[in-house]
Formats: C-alpha cells, sequence, structure tokens
C-alpha cells in the first residue's frame, strides 16, 4: 500500500512539474521550462519503476538504468524508454545543462508533449 501511495504522489509530483514547465514557457523561459520538464519526465519514470519493480530509483543514473533494463525486458516499455533517452538529450542536456535552446520549436514541442509521456508512464505503470 504504501508504494501505490508513493507512486501516486510521483505522478502528481510529474504532472506539477510539467505544468510549472508550461508556465515557465508561457514567459519565454525555454530553459527553464526544459529544465522543469525533464524534472516532470523523471519523476514519471520513477513512478513507473516503482510500480513496476518495487523499488524507487535512488538517483537519476538509477533511473535511465532503470528504464533501460526494463525497455529490454518488456517491449511494451520499450518506446518509453527510447522517449525517455530522447528527453535526456534534448531537454536536460542540450537546453537545461548547455544552454542551447536553438531550434526553438522542437525545444517547445518536446517541453509540450512530456504531458503525453507522463500519460503513458501511468498507463504502463497500471498495467
Amino acid at each position: 500500500m504504501l508504494e501505490t501511495k508513493r507512486v501516486n504522489s510521483l505522478f502528481t509530483d510529474a504532472r506539477s512539474l510539467h505544468s510549472a514547465a508550461l508556465a515557465q514557457l508561457e514567459q519565454g523561459q525555454l530553459q527553464k521550462a526544459a529544465g522543469k520538464a525533464w524534472d516532470a519526465t523523471v519523476k514519471a519514470t520513477d513512478g513507473l519503476i516503482l510500480a513496476r519493480t518495487g523499488k524507487e530509483p535512488a538517483d537519476d543514473r538509477q533511473t535511465f538504468t532503470d528504464i533501460l533494463t526494463l525497455g529490454v525486458a518488456d517491449p511494451a516499455l520499450k518506446d518509453l524508454s527510447f522517449r525517455y533517452g530522447s528527453s535526456c538529450g534534448l531537454l536536460f542536456e542540450h537546453c537545461f545543462c548547455d544552454g542551447v535552446v536553438d531550434p526553438p520549436d522542437d525545444l517547445i514541442s518536446k517541453i509540450r508533449e512530456t504531458a503525453g509521456y507522463i500519460q503513458d508512464a501511468i498507463m504502463l505503470a497500471e498495467k
């Protein structure tokens, strides 16, 4: 039961972070919006991992390892694991860390697409 509460909490946090990302996007703060969208992606992924394995990743490195492992083991998770890697590259590394916001249309699209990622993680957590 505790895990279910924690899983729900992680998904709630993911949605909240994505809302904050969209608010920052509206203010033209692409780098901050990308950081929030990335944080939302990680929270949603952690929720999925906890629901599937019973263990919450200790850090972002473990999240990355776990989602890749789950994607190899379960074909239903393969697409999500690729999307996680794509978000890591564009939102986190390229924009948030390196400060590159070009091309902005791709970045804006990826920030908005985070909502779908969260929904897919929730759906896959329930299977």
